[in-house]
This record gives structure tokens, C-alpha cells and sequence, in this order.
């Protein structure tokens, strides 16, 4: 460039370090993951119908990765949630994890 600057730069990606970042669950992102998961099942806890409390009860989370990327699951133990939750021809849904889960 004639009377101009002429920059250049280089830059090295750290794989290890974007890696922790975005795919481990010690990192931020995990983090966030988890929390989250937390929240949402803290909200499904407090939304869940209680007769018995085995409902409620059977609720939990679950935290991992799939393909390499942190995942919160939740978890609902008690196989009549189904019920509960859609109702049946005998019974009104009871809406607990569709009310909860809503944005």
C-alpha cells in the first residue's frame, strides 16, 4: 500500500481452553446449563398437584452431556404423570410441566 499502513496480524486458537468454555460442565456454559435445569425444575416442583406427594416427590434432574455438550434433563419418576398432566376421560389435565415450562 503505497503511502498507506500495512498491518497484518495472526491469532492461534486455544481448542483446549474454547472447548472448557463451551462443552465442559465446569464451564460457563455447563453452568448456565445446569442452573437452568435447576430453575425450570424448581418451577415444575411448586406447579406439580399434590395429593399424595409421590408426584412431586419423584421429580429430579439429571445433569450430563450429550455429544459432548452439557445437558439437563428432568426427570419424573412416577408413571402416572402422564395422566395427570394430559388427564383422562375420568380426570381434568392438571397441566404441571406444560404451565411450569412455559416462557
Amino acid at each position: 500500500m503505497k503511502g498507506g499502513l500495512d498491518v497484518s496480524f495472526s491469532y492461534t486458537v486455544d481448542q483446549a481452553a474454547l472447548n472448557n468454555l463451551t462443552r465442559s460442565p465446569t464451564g460457563p456454559v455447563g453452568g448456565y446449563v445446569y442452573d437452568t435445569g435447576a430453575k425450570a425444575l424448581t418451577k415444575v416442583r411448586s406447579a406439580a398437584p399434590v395429593l399424595t406427594g409421590a408426584l412431586r416427590g419423584s421429580l429430579s434432574q439429571r445433569n450430563g452431556t450429550d455429544r459432548g455438550e452439557p445437558v439437563a434433563e428432568l426427570v419424573v419418576a412416577a408413571p402416572h404423570w402422564r395422566y395427570v398432566e394430559y388427564g383422562t376421560r375420568y380426570m381434568r389435565p392438571q397441566p404441571f410441566m406444560r404451565q411450569a415450562l412455559r416462557p
